[in-house]
């Protein structure tokens, strides 16, 4: 009964976030715009389709390659373990004009895959905010059906 209880609660939350998000702006996910976005802009695309890409289950039971083929290549990152793919989502900047200086807020999905799965085993949305003095990184996951 208890884990039922549980399993409702999340249920909820996740039905009332992507609801706030459809509130939001959010738009549905669309191959071609997520892979021309700009990302450095505050107003990303990829921010705006990123419900709809994990609720809509885009994702569920592709091959690495088929992922890089909807996403398009995942961002260069060394610290990244070689299981994992990295694609920016949102970035801002103090100075939008300055696309040269550290940012502020960046937002990534991040696409874990299982030693011997080829299909991705779990999703986290990460959210770093830097603001003079005080660094902040919150990781969610994301339930991958």
């Amino acid at each position: 009964m208890r884990h039922f209880a549980i399993a409702s609660l999340v249920g909820c939350l996740i039905c009332t976030g992507l609801s706030a998000g459809a509130a939001n702006g959010d738009v549905r996910f669309d191959e071609t715009r997520w892979k021309a976005a700009q990302v450095g802009s505050a107003a990303s695309v990829r921010l705006k389709m990123l419900d709809d890409l994990v609720s809509s289950h885009h994702l569920s039971g592709l091959a690495r390659d088929a992922v890089h083929s909807l996403l398009g290549a995942p961002m260069p990152y060394e610290l990244a373990p070689d299981d994992e793919d990295w694609y920016v989502v949102e970035e801002r900047y103090h100075d939008e004009s300055n696309q040269f200086e550290e940012p502020y807020l960046q937002r990534h999905l991040i696409i874990k895959y299982a030693r011997n799965a080829r299909s991705p085993s779990m999703l986290y949305i990460e959210t770093t905010t830097d603001v003079p003095g005080t660094k902040k990184v919150k990781v969610s996951r994301v339930p991958l059906k």
